[in-house]
């Protein structure tokens, strides 16, 4: 069972596709970043997810830094009920 008070303040999800071989390389990277609070590697749909823990407003210029990260493919922000 996951604790939900440890992911209090997270306003959005984001999936990443990422170069294989360089997921380790991304969730350091992006994990550096302003705004992102976890990163996990990932099975299925996408090779890392990204917690974000900022105000609606400045997700899309986060998602476009997020893009320039080494090895990240694609961008997939995900819908979710907090």
């Amino acid at each position: 069972m996951v604790d939900r008070a440890s992911y209090e303040g997270v306003t959005a999800i984001v999936g990443l596709k990422i170069v294989p071989g360089m997921e380790d390389t991304v969730c350091n990277e992006s994990g550096s970043l302003a705004g992102i609070s976890h990163t996990f590697k990932s099975f299925g749909s996408f090779d890392v997810i990204v917690f974000l823990t900022l105000d609606h407003s400045d997700v899309p210029a986060l998602l476009k830094r997020l893009k320039k990260v080494e090895g990240v493919l694609d961008v997939h922000p995900l819908k979710f009920v907090p």
